[in-house]
Formats: structure tokens, sequence, C-alpha cells
């Protein structure tokens, strides 16, 4: 069986995906699984983000954009909009990871014990 380098379902729904968060203009990391593939989505800055964002996304990495010496309403606003968007997010991978290590560990635990439907409690 050869597997195809990309699933065309999971390439729609991220699309979907996408475009509901640019409808929105809201930030947003995403991971949608089939099985065997993945496609990941993190839409956090420019050129792909929201239009508040402070941070732009290169291939070197991520920018804060700034100018220097504005202390304007519109500009501390779009600051702090982008820092209290990436410790949600921080916050929330956070859980997510801890909750999938955890689970990662439990399933090869079930796997290793084979067949034999031993119930570990949790």
């Amino acid at each position: 069986m050869t597997l195809d380098p990309v699933n065309p379902k999971l390439k729609e729904a991220m699309e979907q995906i996408k475009n509901i968060i640019k409808q929105h203009d809201i930030m947003g990391c995403v991971m949608l699984c089939s099985g065997e593939q993945s496609e990941y989505l993190n839409y956090i800055g420019a050129p792909q983000g929201p239009s508040w964002s402070a941070l732009i996304w290169e291939e070197s990495g991520v920018r804060f954009k700034a100018k220097a010496g504005t202390g304007s309403h519109v500009e501390r606003f779009r600051y702090v909009s982008t820092l209290k968007a990436i410790h949600t997010m921080r916050a929330l991978c956070g859980r997510v990871y801890g909750f999938y290590a955890g689970l990662a560990e439990h399933t090869e635990h079930l796997v290793r014990l084979g067949e034999g439907g031993v119930h570990i409690p949790h």
C-alpha cells in the first residue's frame, strides 16, 4: 500500500478552517490527523495572520513588528493583544501537550501488553 504524500480530505478541511480563521480575523494553531498523515497550521502573523497581530512570520523565524518611538493607543493595543494571544496559546498548547504525552505513554503501554485486555487504572 502506497501512502499519498498529501491527504486531500485533510487539505480540504484545513482550507475550510483557514478560511474561517481569515474571515473572523483571528489567530490560531490547528493540527488535523487522519491516522497516517497530518496537516498543521500556525496562523499567527503576517504574511498569514490576523490584521491586529504584531508578529511577522519569516523563513528565519518570527519577528515582532514595532515602530520605534511610537506610543499610539492603536499600536499599544496591537502589542498587548498579540501578547495576550501568545500567552493564551502557550497555556493551551502546554495543557494539550501534557494530555497527549500522558495518553501516548498509556497507549504505548497498552500496545506492549498486547491483546490481553489488561485494565490499567488511571
